[in-house]
Order: C-alpha cells, then sequence, then structure tokens
C-alpha cells in the first residue's frame, strides 16, 4: 500500500499494488514515487480515473545501473498494461495491451533514456468505459521513479 501521496494521488487509491515496493523519494531533485519489482509486476493505476479524459501523462525516471533480470516483450524496463485489449491506446503500433518504453524502440516517443526526467503522452481516448486495468508493468529487479502521473 502506499502510505503517502505525490503529485496528489492517495494513499492506497490512485495507485495499488500487490508485491511492487513503493516509497515516496527524491530523485535527481524532483519527489517522486520510487518503485521496486522484486519480481514481475504492476502499480495500478484507478481507471476512475481514466473517466471523460484524452491523454495520460507521467514523467518517469530511470536509474542508469537499473537492469533487466525478467524481461518484458520488447522492454528492458517497463510498460503500461491495458485491459481489455481492444481498446488499447495504440501509439506503440500495437495492439496487445502493452504499451511499451524501451532504451532500444525505434518510436522516439517511447524510447527511455537512462538517467534522466522524461515526460510521456499517450492517447487514451480509446479507452471505454469498461476499462478494467491501467498499469505500469515493471520488469523484475528493475527501479522506476515516476511523478506527475496525469489524466488530462
Amino acid at each position: 500500500m502506499i502510505d503517502e501521496n505525490v503529485n496528489g494521488l492517495q494513499n492506497g487509491t490512485d495507485l495499488t499494488t500487490a508485491t511492487v515496493s513503493i516509497s515516496k523519494a527524491e530523485m535527481a531533485g524532483e519527489l517522486a514515487w520510487k518503485c521496486y519489482a522484486s519480481g514481475q509486476d504492476k502499480v495500478y493505476v484507478n481507471t476512475a480515473l481514466l473517466a471523460g479524459k484524452t491523454k495520460f501523462t507521467f514523467s518517469v525516471y530511470v536509474p542508469a545501473e537499473s537492469t533487466n533480470t525478467l524481461a518484458l516483450s520488447n522492454s528492458p524496463v517497463f510498460a503500461i498494461r491495458v485491459k481489455p485489449n481492444d481498446n488499447e491506446p495504440g501509439s506503440d503500433g500495437t495492439v496487445d495491451g502493452h504499451v511499451v518504453y524501451s532504451t532500444t524502440i525505434a518510436n522516439e516517443n517511447h524510447k527511455i533514456e537512462y538517467g534522466k526526467w522524461q515526460t510521456f503522452t499517450i492517447d487514451i481516448t480509446g479507452l471505454s468505459a469498461t476499462c478494467t486495468e491501467f498499469a505500469f508493468l515493471i520488469a523484475g529487479g528493475n527501479t522506476i521513479y515516476l511523478k506527475d502521473i496525469a489524466f488530462e
């Protein structure tokens, strides 16, 4: 459970997880959520926050020392997992329930650079009111820092 808030996200309501270790931390001068996954797991974003929104924006910092110990398809660190798959934002060119972020991906809008804050925005107009899962899927052994998570 998240026991504090960052950027107005509420304790155990807006972000939840089963086993990802989440704590408030400072990274590169910014207050953020430090999310460490010992094994592949998810940080769930409350799907009620999607209602009537068209964009999802977040800032992420991936430390240079991150390594992928449990690989995600095409992604060494994290992806956004959306269910049901048929209404997934297709901004990464696939409709498989995953919006992939990687250091090696060809799509510059999804390319991660280690050791710096980056802000990403995805179009969520394709998500319906039946969206049952919207989560950051983190590969095991990795740490990511999240801030400025917003639906617009």
